[in-house]
């Protein structure tokens, strides 16, 4: 993923050379490979694991503690959030409407 990511400066802005030299964004993810960060970004978006990846980090982050990824509340918020079609704002309120921010 990084050397996609090569093809952008520290703001975001895209980039063809570093200190002088041109940059190769070429790569591979999971054995596609890809040229442009346009492959990449299509590569990236079909991989199944990037929703629940998206999940899990940002319960992390909210919780600001680590998770396990197999945990059973996340897997089913992840279900959901799928069904009310990956929308981030729905999955915030997923997060912090489920088991993992009740406190005792």
């Amino acid at each position: 993923m990084g050397e996609a990511l090569e093809g952008f400066d520290n703001i975001g802005q895209p980039r063809a050379v570093d200190h002088g030299l041109p940059i190769d964004i070429s790569g591979d993810l999971d054995g596609a490979g890809f040229n442009t960060i346009n492959e990449f970004a299509t590569l990236y978006s079909q991989d199944p694991r990037l929703t629940s990846c998206i999940t899990r980090r940002l319960a992390e982050h909210l919780l600001d503690t680590s998770l396990q990824a197999q945990n059973s509340t996340l897997s089913a918020a992840h279900i959901t959030w799928g069904q009310q079609g990956y929308k981030i704002p729905e999955l915030v309120l997923i997060l912090v409407s489920s088991d993992l921010f009740l406190y005792e």
